[in-house]
């Protein structure tokens, strides 16, 4: 399974990577993950955003929960896939909302609420996933990322801190993630953690990650 890194509306893009572009292993790609920052905002962009069977959306913090959750490819915002052994968690905290509009590019259920993360955190103590997939990330690994990059501190946020107590209860042996807009991988107390890019970036492949091992499991 392929993993996808924030889309921001560029569609066409998605589309071309996701059904028309060559991947290493051969043909194209048959199923993946994205990982948050769709960019539906609108009912415009919910048509325009493609809906290709063994394709899933995961929701970001830069989309309108109520709208993406309509699309034919939306997750919940936290689930367990028991064949794959793959965990996900939506959402995260906008680092920008001071400079948006509620409604309109921001919303504020952009994060889970305190009873929701704490049902996924249950949910997952009970699944201990081999393979946890976010939008954010925990903060350990934020932490790391930062470093990586020349930043030395961040904004602690409920997504993060809920992330980090799913960690602290179990390591799985893979966690991708998204948000940051910074391809980053490091194994950190024996989990492999991989922040993606976004995929209209320089360097689109740097958006992209694949896991062979797991196929579609909706």
């Amino acid at each position: 399974m392929w993993f996808i890194g924030d889309v921001h509306g560029h569609f066409d893009t998605y589309e071309y990577i996701t059904t028309r572009m060559q991947v290493p292993t051969g043909g194209t790609m048959g199923c993946s993950f994205q990982l948050g920052d769709t960019g539906i905002f609108t009912r415009e962009d919910l048509d325009a955003c493609p809906s290709n069977e063994g394709h899933c959306l995961l929701r970001g913090n830069h989309d309108n929960p109520a709208l993406h959750h309509k699309h034919a490819l939306s997750l919940p915002d936290y689930g367990y896939a028991p064949d794959s052994g793959l965990f996900w968690t939506a959402g995260a905290w906008s680092i920008d909302q001071a400079y948006r509009t509620i409604g309109v590019n921001w919303w504020p259920l952009e994060e889970l609420t305190y009873e929701d993360m704490t049902l996924a955190i249950a949910a997952y103590r009970e699944a201990r996933p081999t393979v946890m997939c976010s939008h954010d990330g925990p903060e350990e690994a934020i932490r790391d990322l930062m470093e990586s990059r020349g930043e030395y501190r961040h904004h602690r946020t409920r997504t993060a801190f809920g992330l980090q107590c799913m960690l602290d209860s179990h390591r799985p042996d893979v966690w991708v993630f998204a948000h940051h807009h910074h391809r980053f991988e490091k194994v950190i107390h024996g989990t492999r953690f991989i922040a993606l890019d976004h995929i209209h970036g320089i360097s689109p492949k740097s958006g992209l990650f694949e896991i062979p091992e797991i196929g579609p499991f909706i």
